[in-house]
């Protein structure tokens, strides 16, 4: 037996009865009544459900089947609402995992099969033929300890934008490794630039510059979480050490900067009603 309730989709066995209340247009209060007339109660909140996929929009899915909720699709069976928030956890930040995963697949594959002649192919400044390393470069490692050292603010800042968006991501991401590597290539040092920490500056730089560009709260909590957590990074834009590339740094940061300026104008465009400007009106807000 199934019936539908308000968008709540509910099955129970054939030989049990339903007796289904509403009380609040958002709220469902359901009793089950066995055939022994034990009852128990299962009260569900549709806001505790994910946002449903497209095309499934304003409806919410559930089974209620032995006191236990469980997550419905439209065309599938039911599903544990456990295991899918754990899928849905690691589709949102698969992105992210697998950039770094590719890293150290980079990193042992150079190391045991081309015995470290992969890193001659990063950016080498001014080099027509370095063009390429503008793509290759964040994913080469000199050692061990760089890579490792890239490993946790690559996860966790490339991480929060994988939960803004993973569109958002893969924008920031190509975005930074182009723009970044072409400002490395045209402005640094004559040497090779290689590592992934171009790439942490523009994460950074695009997280921190959000509540300037957004002027939302979202926005202003997010970039000061980042600055608090990760504000110790601006210290390699200062020229310490020959080893390190503080101009891919800059290049970086300015890049990410760049990108999240980018980013706010498109949003302000699209929340914009047709054919009308900014001029003669409030200043647009868009959500975080």
């Amino acid at each position: 037996m199934g019936m539908i309730v308000k968008g709540i989709a509910v099955e129970v066995p054939r030989h049990k009865r339903i007796l289904l209340t509403i009380i609040p247009p958002d709220l469902t209060l359901l009793m089950l009544e066995v055939a022994s007339n034990t009852k128990f109660y299962c009260r569900c909140h549709t806001s505790l459900f994910p946002r449903p996929k497209r095309g499934l929009k304003g409806t919410g899915f559930c089974n209620v089947k032995h006191g236990l909720i469980r997550q419905y699709s439209k065309n599938e069976s039911a599903i544990n609402s456990e295991s899918e928030s754990g899928e849905s956890v690691l589709k949102r930040f698969a992105p992210i995992i697998a950039l770094t995963g590719v890293c150290w697949l980079v990193f042992v594959a150079n190391n045991l099969i081309w015995h470290g002649q992969l890193s001659q192919y990063g950016v080498t400044p001014r080099h027509v033929a370095s063009l390429p390393g503008i793509i290759w470069a964040p994913f080469l490692h000199a050692s061990f300890r760089h890579l490792a050292a890239n490993t946790l603010p690559l996860l966790v800042l490339g991480g929060i934008i994988c939960g803004r968006s993973k569109i958002e991501f893969a924008m920031v991401t190509v975005g930074g490794v182009i723009l970044g590597g072409g400002l490395t290539w045209l402005f640094a040092r004559n040497a090779t630039h290689i590592g992934a920490s171009g790439l942490i500056f523009c994460f950074f730089g695009y997280l921190a510059s959000l509540a300037y560009f957004k002027r939302t709260f979202g926005a202003l909590c997010l970039s000061v979480v980042c600055l608090f957590g990760y504000g110790g990074v601006l210290q390699g834009l200062l020229p310490t050490s020959a080893a390190i590339s503080w101009e891919g740094h800059i290049a970086g940061l300015l890049a990410g900067i760049v990108l999240a300026w980018l980013a706010s104008k498109v949003k302000k465009a699209k929340k914009a009603p047709e054919g009308v400007t900014e001029r003669g009106t409030e200043s647009w807000r868009t959500e975080s």
